[in-house]
């Protein structure tokens, strides 16, 4: 499991791997459960689409409800574009702080991250 207590799996196995899941659930090797609570699962989540009816097709009654509501922002594609679509203070207030850590601070660096591949795999370099 992972943020938002979704399954971490490899894209396109998610028939597999669900069905290995159900399969466990429902064998004598399982602890006894009587519920399952999967919360949090984005709408668009493999896991929030496809194993409910897998899961009610193997006979496990399912209930899906909206716990909560969680907000998502949508990035333009690039810094310029995010600072084209704010306001002139928003756009002020950023390049003003920008000068300020420019001028002030002594060990930062500004780098873009455009992929997977690109993303250090140390969490201390960013």
């Amino acid at each position: 499991m992972a943020d938002y207590l979704n399954i971490i799996m490899r894209q396109d196995c998610e028939a597999e791997i669900f069905a290995g899941f159900l399969h466990f659930l429902t064998s004598q090797q399982a602890v006894s459960w009587e519920q399952i609570n999967l919360c949090n699962l984005y709408e668009t989540s493999l896991t929030y689409q496809r194993l409910p009816e897998m899961a009610r097709q193997a006979g496990l009654r399912v209930e899906v409800e909206q716990e909560d509501v969680a907000p998502v922002l949508h990035l333009p594609a690039n810094h310029e574009a995010y600072l084209a679509a704010l306001n002139k203070k928003q756009r002020h207030e950023i390049r003003r702080k920008r000068r300020k850590l420019e001028r002030e601070a002594h060990n930062w660096r500004w780098f873009l991250i455009t992929g997977g591949a690109d993303l250090p795999s140390d969490p201390t370099r960013y």
